[in-house]
């Protein structure tokens, strides 16, 4: 099960708490997209790239493989682009001053995730 919709909501409600407006037009992730729904779909064209770069090595079809790299290669970059963007709205909202984040003292000890075995 993907959250990357709570993501999304997360984001927007920070900067609408902060009194701004949220426009998604000035974020780098697109705010009109099912982030889930995005997500998902590049998955499913990386294994089908992946299983057609199998199924090819096995019948000995060198050209079908490397298309299939190539392919690959091209959805790997769509999820590192995917995620990039996400990297610079949490960069951007981290470094807004109009958010007034509170200062971290010195010590603090993040209980946030529990690491489970």
């Amino acid at each position: 099960m993907n959250k990357l919709e709570e993501v999304k909501k997360l984001l927007i409600e920070m900067v609408s708490e902060s009194g701004e407006k949220f426009d998604g037009g000035s974020w780098y992730a697109d705010y009109s997209y099912d982030w889930d729904e995005e997500y998902a779909c590049m998955i499913t064209d990386l294994f089908a790239h992946l299983s057609s770069a199998i199924q090819a090595k096995k019948n000995g079809d060198r050209l079908a493989v490397l298309v299939s790299l190539m392919m690959i290669r091209i959805e790997f970059m769509n999820l590192y682009n995917f995620f990039y963007h996400f990297y610079e709205d949490f960069e951007k909202l981290i470094g807004d001053d109009s958010m007034k984040w509170p200062d971290i003292p010195e010590g603090y000890k993040y209980q946030g995730v529990s690491k489970s075995d």
